[in-house]
C-alpha cells in the first residue's frame, strides 16, 4: 500500500475456517455461518487445483478482460510495471483468475524474490506494505472508483484488508482507510515459498466486494519487492531499495503510488 492514510489497526490472530484446514495452508472463516459442507468441500478443491490449460481464456493488452464463470484466466502478462513511469519490471509476476457464485479467486507467483525470508510481519492487518506484499485494489461498477477494496497479502500468509475512501481519485488529499476485521472478512488464502519465488491464492467473497454483484468490476493488482538486503527487522521499504510494481501502471511519476483508481482496469464476469 502506497500514499499516507490514517490507519486505525486491529491486530487480530487468525483462526480457521469451520470444517478444517488444509494442514498450513488453508486460513480464513466462513463468509456465513449457514454455509455448508459442500461449499467448504468445493473450496478446498479450488484452492488445491492448478489452473487447467483446458480452462485458459485470454486476456487483452489494453488492461481490461472478460471471465467466464468457473473457468481460469491465462496470466496477465509475465511482466508487472514500475508505477511510476511504466516501464517493464525485472521481476517476473504472475496472476491467474477464476470465479464462481460465491468467491472471486486470484492465483498469484511472485518471481525473482530473492529476499523472501527478510519478511517479518506475521499478524494480520499489521502495516504489511511497509515490507513485500502482493495487493489487489477492486471495486463494482465502470465508474473511477472513490471507494474501493484493498487487501494485501505477504510471505508469511498475513492478509491486511480495508475500505479505502479516495475523494480526490489519487490527485489530492482527504483519503482515509476503514479496517475490516479478518474474522469477519471471510477470505481463504495460502501461501508457498520456493527458492526465489512466492506464490500463492487468494479467494474473496463477492459480499465483501459490494453488495450489487454487477457484471463490471475496476480493478489493479500490485507488488512491492525489495532489492536490497536488510539487516534490520523492522525495515520498511523505500523507492531507492524496493520496487513498487502494478498489472495497470499508475505512472505516478517521480514517487511511487499505489492509490489511483482512474488507472484500475476493468473485468467483465460472464455467468
Amino acid at each position: 500500500m502506497i500514499n499516507t492514510f490514517t490507519h486505525k489497526i486491529n491486530f487480530l490472530h487468525a483462526r480457521n475456517f469451520e470444517g478444517g484446514t488444509v494442514p498450513g495452508t488453508f486460513k480464513g472463516k466462513s463468509p456465513e455461518k449457514s454455509t455448508n459442507n459442500s461449499i467448504f468441500a468445493r473450496l478446498r478443491e479450488i484452492m488445491e487445483q492448478q489452473p487447467s490449460e483446458t480452462a485458459i481464456v485470454p486476456m487483452n493488452a489494453a488492461y481490461g478482460f472478460t471471465l467466464t464463470r468457473q473457468q481460469w484466466s491465462s496470466p496477465l502478462g509475465l511482466y508487472f510495471r514500475h508505477s511510476t513511469d511504466g516501464t517493464l519490471s525485472s521481476e517476473r509476476t504472475e496472476v491467474k483468475l477464476m470465479f464462481d457464485e460465491v468467491f472471486f479467486h486470484i492465483d498469484f507467483a511472485c518471481h525473482d524474490n530473492p529476499f523472501t525470508h527478510q519478511n517479518h510481519m506475521k499478524e494480520h492487518n499489521a502495516p504489511l506494505y511497509n515490507q513485500e506484499v502482493f495487493e489487489v485494489f477492486i471495486s463494482e461498477g465502470e465508474q473511477d472508483p472513490v471507494n474501493y477494496l484493498e487487501i494485501e497479502i505477504n510471505p508469511n500468509n498475513a492478509l491486511w484488508i480495508g475500505r479505502i475512501k479516495n475523494p480526490s481519485l489519487g490527485t489530492g488529499g482527504g483519503n482515509s482507510t476503514e479496517m475490516i476485521s479478518y474474522n469477519d472478512s471471510g477470505i481463504m488464502h495460502q501461501v508457498s515459498l520456493l527458492d526465489n519465488t512466492w506464490s500463492g491464492r487468494i479467494s474473496i467473497p463477492w459480499k465483501l466486494i459490494g453488495e450489487q454483484q454487477p457484471e463490471i468490476y475496476r480493478l489493479n493488482f500490485y507488488r512491492i519487492v525489495s532489492v536490497k538486503s536488510h539487516q534490520d527487522q523492522n525495515w520498511k521499504c523505500n523507492k531507492q531499495d524496493c520496487h513498487f510494481l502494478c498489472w495497470s501502471p499508475t505512472m505516478s511519476g517521480k514517487d511511487p503510488a499505489f492509490h489511483r483508481p482512474k488507472k484500475f482496469g476493468r473485468m467483465q464476469l460472464k455467468k
